[in-house]
């Protein structure tokens, strides 16, 4: 038992260290803390794709390695897509990074698919190519997205990076490695699954407010480290279970920027969508933890 809680300091040590190296991480890479004088003091957004339009599409589904994702209600029946590379230190090679970014959706069975693609082969995953030519220090790719009500289902899927939810009323899978999980208002359907690994700053790896819970059969919300908030509206009823890690894993079943982790996580975001499922009886909140890390659960009616 010893051993373990040790190797789990250990780990949680080394990917601080990692996060240091990483644009994600706003406050290790504060350049008033002097850690890095490459970083530089106000970041540069280089805009990379915009879109606007009418996909005939009923999930949108992200997968995206470094970088952080906000979705939010779209005020109009379109669906909104800004994408966007932030660059947090001085780079030399940083237009090679720039001319081999492209952002082309895949939309398939129903399916509308964004990852950031190497641009002489759209087949390869950027950071793929990145991993295996270049180095990631010091660019992240971010997606600000608004959707319409016709989008009935969102899948996000991260390694390093932050998401952000906002106003939306959907079916939600939202997953990071290395990041936090937030969001405002949010009204679920049908289900709804965060799961954050290792937060990437302060003390909530999960923080979720949610406007309704009246449409949702079942929220579950994991973390390896870290706490998990939940803000529900007043008079909300709900059952509560704690659930084994090993009845839903929290971490991805392979290493980060794997072969393998970029194939899971794409077919898992082209899954067919299946119908939304009316709520019946009271909605089931589960949470899952390490039991040997520092963690606090709280669920609290506003």
């Amino acid at each position: 038992m010893l051993m373990r809680k040790l190797v789990n300091l250990l780990l949680i040590g080394i990917i601080g260290m990692l996060l240091g190296a990483c644009s994600t991480n706003r406050i290790l890479n504060d350049p008033k803390n002097g850690k890095d004088k490459d970083t530089l003091q106000i970041p540069i957004v280089h805009d990379v794709y915009n879109y606007n339009g009418k996909p005939n599409a009923d999930v949108l589904s992200i997968f995206n390695s470094n970088g952080d994702v906000r979705i939010s209600k779209s005020e109009t029946n379109d669906l909104k897509v800004k994408t966007k590379l932030v660059q947090t230190k001085s780079i030399k090679d940083i237009d090679k990074k720039l001319n081999n970014l492209a952002i082309k959706p895949k939309i398939e069975k129903g399916v509308i698919f964004y990852e950031p693609l190497y641009t002489n082969n759209k087949n390869q995953n950027y950071w793929e190519w990145i991993k295996s030519s270049l180095n990631a220090n010091g660019i992240q790719v971010n997606f600000d997205v608004q959707i319409p009500q016709t989008i009935k289902e969102v899948r996000i899927y991260s390694e390093l990076g932050n998401i952000n939810l906002q106003n939306i009323s959907a079916k939600i899978h939202a997953q990071t490695n290395i990041g936090t999980i937030t969001s405002a208002n949010i009204n679920p359907l049908d289900s709804a699954v965060f799961k954050a690994n290792i937060p990437s700053r302060g003390e909530n790896a999960l923080d979720i407010s949610l406007s309704s819970i009246d449409n949702v059969s079942s929220i579950t919300a994991g973390v390896t480290s870290g706490n998990i908030v939940f803000n529900l509206p007043s008079g909300s009823e709900y059952i509560y279970n704690q659930m084994d890690p090993k009845q839903m894993p929290v971490t991805y079943p392979y290493d980060m920027y794997s072969k393998e982790q970029f194939e899971y996580c794409k077919e898992h975001s082209l899954e067919i969508f299946k119908p939304i499922e009316i709520k019946q009886g009271k909605t089931v909140i589960k949470t899952v933890t390490n039991k040997e890390s520092f963690r606090k659960i709280s669920i609290r009616q506003q």
